[in-house]
């Protein structure tokens, strides 16, 4: 109803695009859809929600899943198929669907769950500091009991922390970077710096913390919100040394390249895998010295497994960052 004469208008509710980029996993994409069906909200004016599903595989499946949850949840969505290969290109088509009225966009990625405050614990974070940018924790959902080395050294839950610190960033807190598994960003930010992620790291990963770092770089502030918790299903195979071996190896491989294209070519140019400076080799071999160190100690201490296996994770990392200092890419997507 309109407002009475002399009464104060009620406020517009913000709009939130939430955007799921999504590769053959339409099962646990119909559990992430069925926890957006479940966001809370306490204030009078929720916020005015849609979805938009971007297939990089073009499964027949989802499309029918993206309508199912339109019709069940009341909340509008659609689906698109992004034929270009690679996570970036998947990211710029939700990019490229989010309404030119959307106040924000939300990412959540395709095996997650969000905590029924989710979105309401960005937008409070948010209200509250006025950054353009909030994230929030990730917490792992193991398919099966993990070995206790994997829950003693918490190598799922992310962001990571270095071994044994819990103390987690108090709400609005300032934070380095954010990523797309958890995260409200507002697109007048996005929109007036034209950021974009890039498709360089399509098949490797690493385009959402450059994604995020670019706009940081251009005066966004990203801040810390602990209570917008999502779960990340994480199945058997993956709880295993080799994987996390090979995803350290990954982090660290990206890593470098994000901080050689940074050195050699300012934001807003166009982007490319820059050289590896003798700094970034500098840099890799001082962590692995480092790490080598800490990891003889914990052996000759008689450590646990989890910090046994934490300084070589934190090896592995090192030598990813010395493989794109001689030109290899870890295309984890491909």
């Amino acid at each position: 109803m309109p407002a009475a004469a002399g009464e104060p208008a009620p406020p517009k509710p913000v709009r939130i695009t939430i955007a799921i980029c999504t590769y053959r996993r339409p099962a646990l994409l119909q559990r992430t859809l069925a926890g957006i069906a479940r966001q809370e909200f306490a204030n009078a004016t929720p916020p005015h929600l849609d979805v938009v599903v971007v297939d990089n595989e073009g499964d027949p499946r989802v499309g029918g899943l993206v309508e199912a949850f339109a019709a069940g949840s009341g909340i509008p969505a659609r689906c698109v198929v992004e034929p270009s290969r690679g996570i970036s290109h998947a990211r710029n088509a939700a990019l490229d669907l989010i309404a030119a009225d959307s106040d924000f966009a939300a990412f959540i990625d395709d095996d997650e769950i969000p905590s029924p405050g989710w979105l309401q614990a960005l937008l409070k974070t948010q209200a509250r500091t006025g950054a353009a940018v909030v994230c929030g924790p990730v917490a792992p959902a193991f398919a099966a009991a993990p070995p206790r080395w994997i829950e003693d050294g918490g190598f799922f839950r992310q962001p990571r922390r270095p071994l044994g610190v819990c103390v987690e960033a108090a709400d609005g807190a300032p934070v380095d970077e954010a990523s797309t598994n958890n995260v409200l960003v507002r697109m007048a930010e996005v929109r007036r710096g034209g950021v974009r992620f890039h498709e360089r790291f399509g098949l490797t990963g690493g385009e959402d913390v450059l994604f995020f770092r670019d706009l940081k770089a251009l005066g966004a502030e990203i801040v810390w919100s602990p209570e917008a918790m999502v779960s990340e299903h994480v199945p058997g195979e993956r709880a295993t040394f080799a994987y996390l071996a090979r995803e350290y190896f990954r982090c660290g491989n990206v890593r470098a390249a994000i901080e050689a294209m940074e050195a050699e070519q300012p934001v807003g140019a166009p982007r490319s895998r820059g050289p590896a400076s003798a700094g970034s080799v500098r840099k890799a071999l001082k962590k692995a010295l480092s790490q080598g160190r800490l990891l003889i100690a914990a052996l000759v201490c008689a450590r646990g497994r989890a910090q046994i296996y934490g300084h070589l994770f934190e090896l592995a990392n090192a030598l990813g960052r010395l493989a794109t200092c001689v030109g290899y890419r870890y295309e984890h997507y491909r």
